[in-house]
């Protein structure tokens, strides 16, 4: 089950995973609004945030409240944490064990988070979101897309403390932030406008079958069987009661396409990322398939925590559908009339005699195809 953040800043408490527990005042987990659309990644903290537990909060992280305005930006609407939680002695660059030992807690942070936008500030957090060897310099001033993220590179605000050349670059990839956050919001809103008018539309065709599974196992299979037939943005949507299976069937997909990974319901994160095998990069931070006639992710949603279908948008949720992976959508039938009218839906049920069905159905000229496909492999 994914972490909450609250959870991840009590294991995070008495860690000693590497030598820095040996050395560290505090450990600097991370700190700002937990629904962020912009997150902040560092390296690691000085020796000011040692001592107050808060990441930024000496000279640099001063000089970053100053550039957040050029953003459009202020403190409270961020979050920001680092890739190494304790301070690594006399500022020294951090090491790859310290990195590897380290790691695991920011991703579940992203993944908790969920931005639509990552900063990364300076070499280390650079190289470690994009999984590259290139330095900042060469990277900085871009926009790079990686799974369903916005990544841009600043230089560390330190850098224009020491080198006050650095400072018009710096002020140049703010203002960019600035504008990529307003067009981000602006795509959303269109998206939003979009799927209005599309959704008050009938749907052009609707076919149904039903297939019945005996045991957990069986349902699983059945979702490994259907996730061969997927294509890229493909949508399926997953409908039932608590303990009608739908996380099984979310674990068969994944076993189908190929995720080794473990698998489960991303309730208390809304969305979590598996990277198919066929992407570049890991752990849910990668860039998509150089083949676009492959899916490069698999995004797992979790609606049931939502309360309105504009949070839809707020999770930017339209984008992701439309990016080259495969959406795989939980309590999604809550909000089907919102949705693009475009997605197979799966409605599970208990019977009588303790067995499950499974209803699949078809909205929209993709789905529909794959529908086609997926009762012809079962007749």
């Amino acid at each position: 089950m994914p972490r909450t953040l609250e959870e991840l800043a009590a294991e995070l408490a008495n860690c000693r995973r590497c030598a820095l527990c040996e050395t560290r005042t505090t450990v600097v987990v991370g700190v700002g609004n937990p629904s962020a659309e912009v997150m902040f990644i560092g390296e690691a903290p000085g020796r000011q945030e040692d001592l107050g537990a808060e990441p930024f909060i000496g000279a640099a992280g001063q000089h970053l409240n100053e550039l957040l305005s050029l953003a459009g930006l202020t403190r409270s609407e961020i979050y920001i944490a680092n890739v190494l939680k304790c301070r690594p002695p006399e500022n020294r660059d951090p090491q790859p064990v310290e990195i590897e030992a380290c790691s695991p807690f920011l991703r579940e942070q992203v993944r908790a988070i969920a931005p639509q936008i990552i900063v990364t500030l300076g070499n280390f957090a650079t190289r470690f979101i994009l999984r590259t060897d290139r330095g900042i310099s060469g990277l900085r001033g871009q926009i790079h897309i990686t799974g369903p993220f916005s990544v841009l590179p600043i230089y560390h605000p330190a850098a224009a403390i020491y080198d006050r050349l650095k400072q018009p670059l710096l002020e140049d990839d703010f203002r960019l932030l600035g504008r990529l956050i307003e067009t981000r919001r602006a795509e959303r809103a269109e998206r939003l406008k979009r799927s209005k008018s599309i959704n008050s539309i009938e749907p052009v065709e609707q076919t149904n079958f039903c297939m019945i599974s005996a045991s957990p196992e069986e349902t699983q299979a059945i979702g490994a069987r259907l996730a061969v037939l997927l294509k890229p943005d493909d949508v399926l949507l997953l409908s039932g009661d608590l303990g009608t299976g739908k996380t099984e069937f979310a674990k068969g997909v994944a076993l189908g396409l190929g995720i080794s990974e473990a698998v489960s319901s991303p309730t208390f994160n809304l969305l979590l990322v598996h990277q198919l095998p066929t992407g570049a990069l890991p752990d849910g931070i990668a860039g998509p398939n150089t083949d676009s006639k492959l899916p490069h992710s698999l995004y797992h949603f979790d609606l049931y925590r939502l309360e309105t279908s504009d949070q839809l948008t707020d999770l930017d949720y339209f984008r992701l559908l439309e990016d080259g992976a495969i959406s795989l959508v939980e309590w999604g039938d809550r909000f089907s009339d919102a949705l693009p009218k475009d997605y197979m839906l799966i409605k599970l049920s208990v019977l009588e005699d303790g067995r499950h069905q499974l209803g699949f159905s078809a909205v929209g000229q993709q789905s529909l195809a794959r529908l086609v496909e997926w009762q012809a492999a079962n007749e």
